[in-house]
């Protein structure tokens, strides 16, 4: 696998999780750009998160979601997510 990210926490608080091989996990929030009363709607930007997530919660999650998905994709993930699950992720 070359790369994955995670969105989770929408629609309240959007929060990426974002995965590379030989990297930390880095954890981000997601400004969707819409809080521009009277103005367009910009392009959703990631910033570094002020706490890293819940590895654990969020793997349950995506379990639960990924049913459907390739194993092979769906293991590589849980696999990726399992082993940060003892670090913290890169705030970059």
């Amino acid at each position: 696998m070359e790369k994955f990210q995670l969105v989770y926490g929408r629609p309240k608080n959007p929060m990426a999780v974002t995965w590379s091989p030989g990297r930390p996990l880095s954890h981000h929030r997601v400004d969707e750009g819409e809080d521009r009363p009277g103005r367009p709607k910009m392009a959703p930007v990631l910033i570094p998160a002020d706490a890293p997530p819940d590895l654990a919660a969020l793997a349950a999650s995506f379990a639960g979601r990924a049913r459907d998905l390739d194993p092979a994709i769906r293991r590589a993930v849980l696999d990726a997510l399992g082993r940060q699950g003892g670090k913290g992720p890169d705030p970059s």
